[in-house]
């Protein structure tokens, strides 16, 4: 329009697009399509000034040296510095409390409980069989494969790295094998949580190659 008023908005803009949250969205862009360097280096630009920016640098971090090259197993210290983020009040923390709450299947309704609760972890001589989730990548349908049936009813449960859960799909007792129709994602990067009477099961990575 040419007027006082364009300037202003285009020097907001630029600001923005230079901004700290710019840098983490454009973190959790590059990780969502895989380009782990690209999310590294945007990570690196945020400046650690306050408990927003620190929460996404630590969370981005632990996820990038773990989820991102296939390893689901966080150390003792990765697992403490995540409960006290997830377990923390997303208003003041930001959003990472959210990507901290996935990576530890958390509910994210769930973050206003304060960091004292108890979490129950699941006891893995306690699981019944093993589990296959394939084909990972996927386009249209993944498969949850049981050695054997299950003993109670079941749940898989995809969500976004923003922890946004996407779909839901019950899996009834007895089953060994499950279908869930993915086509409705895009691709990208996912986490799935599997239940087995309301207890977690198994989580890990889910890539999409869809669309």
């Amino acid at each position: 329009m040419g007027d006082t008023s364009d300037y202003v908005y285009q020097a907001f803009y630029n600001t923005m697009l230079s901004s700290d949250a710019a840098h983490y969205f454009n973190a959790l862009a590059a990780i969502d399509t895989n380009d782990l360097v690209t999310a590294q280096n945007e990570l690196n630009l945020i400046t650690d000034t306050n408990d927003v920016n620190h929460n996404r640098i630590i969370v981005g971090s632990i996820y990038l040296n773990t989820w991102a090259s296939g390893n689901y197993e966080l150390t003792k210290d990765q697992s403490g510095t995540l409960y006290d983020i997830a377990y923390s009040d997303p208003y003041t923390n930001g959003d990472a409390v959210y990507m901290a709450c996935v990576m530890l299947n958390i509910n994210p309704d769930d973050v206003k409980v304060k960091s004292a609760i108890f979490i129950q972890k699941p006891n893995k001589e306690n699981k019944p069989n093993a589990v296959r989730v394939y084909p990972n990548p996927a386009k249209e349908t993944v498969i949850i494969a049981f050695d054997q049936p299950i003993a109670s009813e079941g749940m898989v449960e995809i969500w976004n790295i923003m922890g946004n859960k996407l779909i839901s799909t019950i899996i009834p007792k007895d089953y060994t094998e499950q279908k869930v129709n993915v086509n409705s994602l895009k691709s990208g990067i996912y986490f799935y949580v599997i239940k087995i009477n309301n207890d977690r099961f198994s989580s890990g990575k889910l890539i999409i190659l869809n669309k």
